[in-house]
Formats: structure tokens, C-alpha cells, sequence
């Protein structure tokens, strides 16, 4: 029996060698979840396998950790990269690109968006793309659809409604990230 939505592509049995891998932080892991399935779900899955109590240090720890490996996985450290940059700005909708990365942070800092489903975003079409073309997708080359909220109190709303916050140590952390903080709390 399979734990996946309807809604999502099911893995089949015959296509194994086209999924695409786990994320580096769950790679290190023998177990871990499939790339279709959301990271909050993927690391509360893996917690339990690992016995990391729900709100302990360990456990907030181990997602820190989580979220940096992943989103330094998905964006990249290279913050003096103007393409990078772009290609954010792409993902959240500018359709006109700025031609510089202090352009790129001005544009990012109007937007507000919750960080993790910006990297959820990228992971469900990642693993889409791979499903329905039956083979690897990189995790950088995708459609991507992320939600946007028109100011930070819907993000606020929208973030202690379902719980997908993301720890401002992670945020702070990673430099794409740090220009789409918001004090939500």
C-alpha cells in the first residue's frame, strides 16, 4: 500500500532507476523518503526512524541542519552569482529579470513567501518532471510554482496555520534566503 496522495505521481516499480535521489541530507540517512514527498513530512519521517523527539534540541538541531544542506543543495552558496539570483526571482514569478543582484534583492525583498514551501516548490517539481518524463531531473532545471502572500501578515497567518516554519538560524544562514526573511512572529 502506498502512503502517497492521489494527487502525486506514484512511483513504479519499473521506472526505480529514473527517480530522483533523496535530497544530500536524507541521502546520509539508510532510510529516507521519496523527493515527491514534502520536507517537513520527509524529516518528521526520518525523525521518528531516528528517534529525535519531536521539539527536543536534537531534533531542532537536525533540522537546521536539514534545511541548510537542502536549501544549499537547491540554490547554492555562490551568492555572487547574478544567475542565481535571477533564477529566484524567476521561481517567485518577475517576469522582467534584474540585471544585478542588488537589483535581484531589492525585487526579492517585496515578496513574501514561506521559505519552506519555496523549497518544497522545487522539490515536487523536480520529482514531477522526473515521473512524467521517466527520467532524472536535476533539481535546478524545473517549472517552478511558488505561493506568494501580498503582505507579511498573511505569511504570518498562513505559517502558524499549517506550522512550516523555518528557523531564522537556517534563514540567516544562507544568503538567498536571508533577503526573504520576515517577522512573522
Amino acid at each position: 500500500m502506498s502512503s502517497t496522495p492521489p494527487s502525486s505521481p506514484s512511483p513504479s516499480s519499473s521506472s526505480s532507476s529514473h527517480a530522483l535521489p533523496p535530497g544530500p541530507f536524507f541521502a546520509s540517512y539508510r532510510s529516507h523518503p521519496s523527493p515527491s514527498t514534502d520536507l517537513l513530512t520527509a524529516f518528521n519521517t526520518l525523525a521518528i526512524t531516528q528517534n529525535w523527539k519531536r521539539g527536543s534540541p536534537r531534533y531542532r538541531e537536525r533540522l537546521a541542519r536539514c534545511l541548510i544542506t537542502e536549501f544549499n543543495a537547491t540554490y547554492g552558496v555562490d551568492t555572487a552569482n547574478l544567475a542565481r539570483w535571477q533564477r529566484l526571482c524567476r521561481e517567485l514569478g518577475v517576469v522582467n529579470l534584474p540585471g544585478s543582484i542588488t537589483q535581484c534583492k531589492n525585487v526579492l525583498r517585496t515578496f513574501h513567501v514561506n521559505l519552506i514551501d519555496l523549497l518544497d516548490a522545487r522539490r515536487t517539481a523536480a520529482a514531477a518532471a522526473a515521473a512524467a518524463a521517466g527520467v532524472s531531473s536535476t533539481r535546478s532545471e524545473v517549472a517552478v510554482r511558488v505561493r506568494t502572500f501580498p503582505n507579511r501578515f498573511a505569511l504570518a497567518e498562513y505559517t502558524r496555520r499549517t506550522r512550516r516554519f523555518c528557523p531564522r538560524v537556517v534563514a540567516k544562514e544562507e544568503g538567498f534566503l536571508k533577503v526573504l526573511l520576515r517577522e512573522i512572529m
